[in-house]
């Protein structure tokens, strides 16, 4: 399960966009196929404030974080820098739901996450995310007590990540598949990670092919 990731600055979140609209617009079909999303104007006023900027090292994204991410205007295959809270509220948990396995909301129609999936894809650039490994463990630096090892995955070239997401009411969810190879020693599940390709398969709804592409080349490293 996903709980942090380090966020992109708007800046380059608006470049991330701009290049996957130049592979939206490149699609003869992506103007009917973006048309059945909910425009950005229809949840605009659930929008949240842009994050204060800060230095890069600290910008790592938790739930409940207010991040920067790419979302269809309704106009054709523009996109935009919309400012989003982390984590979906609901009723029977305390905190938000911030992961969203692709399984249940592709193939569950009575999913909480089904309308948001069908209605309301979107990305949310990253420079690198983390999973926990399922038994190695470190001293924590807190409490010297164990805990389990911390590992970060990163474009191996340098470039940002584009994760899947979905949103509602101005807060959106990670979309969650199996591991890359990379990733699959450590966790059994990892973000939705994209090139900007991928990216426009996830917006216009061809996510046989999203699924079918390659990972963008991960690395990961420890954390001490």
């Amino acid at each position: 399960m996903c709980r942090r990731f380090v966020m992109v600055d708007r800046d380059e979140v608006a470049r991330v966009a701009a290049e996957v609209a130049r592979r939206l617009e490149a699609r003869e079909d992506a103007v009917v196929r973006l048309g059945a999303l909910d425009a950005l104007d229809d949840f605009r006023a659930s929008l949240s404030a842009p994050a204060p900027r800060e230095p890069a090292a600290h910008r790592d994204a938790f739930p409940s974080s207010v991040v920067a991410l790419i979302a269809p205007t309704g106009l054709g295959t523009q996109l935009a820098v919309a400012d989003m809270v982390w984590g979906y509220e609901v009723p029977w948990k305390k905190g938000p739901v911030f992961n969203t396995r692709i399984e249940t909301a592709r193939d569950n129609p009575s999913s909480m996450w089904r309308a948001s999936f069908e209605r309301r894809r979107c990305l949310v650039p990253a420079w690198r995310f983390f999973e926990s490994h399922a038994t190695e463990t470190v001293a924590s630096p807190r409490t010297g007590k164990p805990m389990r090892r911390s590992y970060s995955f990163a474009r191996a070239d340098g470039a940002p990540l584009i994760l899947a997401g979905i949103h509602e009411a101005g807060r959106f969810s990670l979309v969650t598949t199996e591991p890359s190879p990379v990733v699959a020693p450590v966790h059994s599940r990892m973000p939705l990670a994209l090139d900007a390709d991928g990216a426009a398969l996830w917006l216009v709804g061809d996510f046989a092919a999203a699924l079918g592409r390659s990972a963008p080349a991960l690395e990961a490293a420890p954390e001490a």
